[in-house]
């Protein structure tokens, strides 16, 4: 499935995996679909499928995939780093690790990606939980299993 060899590719990065601290006090990755669980600790990252489409052909129903993800990037200000720095560099450590590529997904169908591409970006912060967010929209074209 696309969302398991996506989450596989950003949560097996080096960089990622040094800023989200693995390992983790909740022995996880601190890669989250949808959404962060309730009291894990941040830096944390989530992805989630906010629109996609398929290309038809004139013979019918073609095999390219167009899938839009965001991955948002959580940091809250710690003793030694501002959370706003630690979400920007959440955030490019997540670009490094998927932006460009092609190539078989790491996940139980082998999905062929033809690319990822940065679509948008964004930075907020939320006053009452105090953390900084930076995230950024990807399209994922890739070719449906067979």
């Amino acid at each position: 499935m696309l969302q398991e060899g996506l989450h596989a590719l950003l949560a097996n990065d080096s960089a990622v995996q040094t800023i989200v601290g693995v390992p983790r006090t909740d022995g996880r990755d601190g890669v989250f679909p949808v959404t962060i669980p309730k009291n894990a600790p941040l830096p944390a990252m989530v992805y989630a499928r906010i629109a996609g489409h398929e290309n038809d052909t004139l013979d019918g129903r073609g095999d390219l995939r167009i899938t839009r993800f965001q991955i948002s990037c959580y940091a809250t200000d710690t003793s030694t780093a501002s959370g706003y720095d630690l979400a920007a560099a959440l955030t490019a450590a997540a670009k490094d690790a998927i932006l460009g590529f092609h190539g078989t997904l790491p996940d139980a169908d082998a999905t062929e990606v033809d690319d990822i591409v940065l679509i948008l970006e964004l930075e907020t912060y939320d006053a009452v939980s105090k953390n900084f967010q930076s995230l950024f929209d990807v399209e994922v074209w890739f070719r449906n299993a067979s």
